[in-house]
């Protein structure tokens, strides 16, 4: 009987209030579960809004609540900082909302700011912060290896772009790479070509919104010059040619705070090939239109 009471009251508190939250750690479904006992008997469809702002260097999580009624205005609002496990967190933040919940009356300044220990501690008020920003902003940069036709150094640097409440963010890059060499044997000349990529990338990417392990994929238009020249042979050539293809990454990492230190494996086949040959002679080949990257690198987010 007791039980069924609790799953009642949990049902019926989910249909007062609308929680998102843009982390999974807590979660919207783990922060209404725990709404269910604080709000029996309520009537109301309200919107909580959870946004993670950030994870520092020891472990506290900070995050901006705030609560609105059916109507959008705003009841209240306030960035907390949290400890503990996942569980206490989505206490914490469901216990700020039913205060708001049951005392609508009271207003909460957007700009205040709340230091809370998720297991239970006091909470103390700070001067005014501001109001964390829609919009999330990432710049990073690796470095890793190339591994089709010869291994070659490479590098990278990327901005990434969204809104802060969503998966999906905008990617911009651009990378560069240090030559390859290729053999190439004609008649009594025994040279080799080096060659290399140089390239700019714009591509759709999704993030996992956990607090402190970044898993991440993203795909998307690459294009660029390819450099090839060539050493040993009587004459000797260096041509740049325009290409373009697709991309895609798989990545994973840990944050600490503002920054992430992760490991990426970044697959590119390019459309447009390119054949080398020696003049004069049957001579040539072709250049590998599938390359694979292994990088390790770091972001800072810039924005909330």
């Amino acid at each position: 009987m007791i039980a069924e009471s609790v799953v009642l009251l949990s049902l019926l508190a989910a249909g007062q209030v609308d929680v998102r939250s843009n982390t999974d750690c807590p979660s919207s479904s783990a922060i209404g579960e725990r709404l269910g006992p604080l709000l029996p008997g309520m009537s109301g469809r309200d919107v909580a809004d959870v946004q993670l702002l950030g994870i520092q260097p020891d472990g506290t999580t900070d995050l901006y609540v705030s609560l609105s009624d059916p109507g959008g205005v705003l009841i209240g609002g306030r960035q907390v900082s949290l400890r503990g496990s996942c569980a206490q967190m989505a206490e914490a933040v469901a216990a700020i909302l039913a205060a708001w919940k049951s005392n609508p009356g009271t207003r909460v300044s957007s700009g205040a700011t709340d230091t809370v220990t998720a297991a239970g501690a006091d909470i103390a008020k700070s001067p005014e912060a501001p109001a964390p920003s829609r919009f999330a902003v990432l710049a990073g940069a690796g470095g890793g290896a190339h591994f089709v036709g010869g291994t070659a150094l490479g590098g990278n640097l990327e901005l990434r772009f969204g809104l802060a409440a969503s998966s999906w963010q905008l990617r911009l890059a651009i990378a560069t790479e240090t030559a390859r060499q290729l053999d190439l044997a004609a008649g009594d000349y025994h040279g080799h070509v080096d060659w290399q990529h140089h390239s700019a990338a714009l591509g759709l990417a999704w993030r996992a919104l956990h607090p402190r392990w970044q898993l991440g994929l993203d795909a998307g238009l690459v294009a660029g010059w390819a450099t090839v020249e060539g050493s040993g042979f009587s004459s000797n050539r260096s041509e740049r040619a325009f290409e373009y293809g697709a991309a895609a990454g798989l990545r994973g990492g840990r944050r600490w705070g503002r920054f992430t230190l992760w490991v990426e494996a970044r697959p590119t086949l390019w459309l447009k090939g390119h054949e080398v040959h020696v003049v004069g002679s049957t001579a040539g080949t072709d250049l590998p239109r599938v390359d694979v990257a292994a990088s390790l690198g770091a972001s800072v987010q810039i924005l909330p």
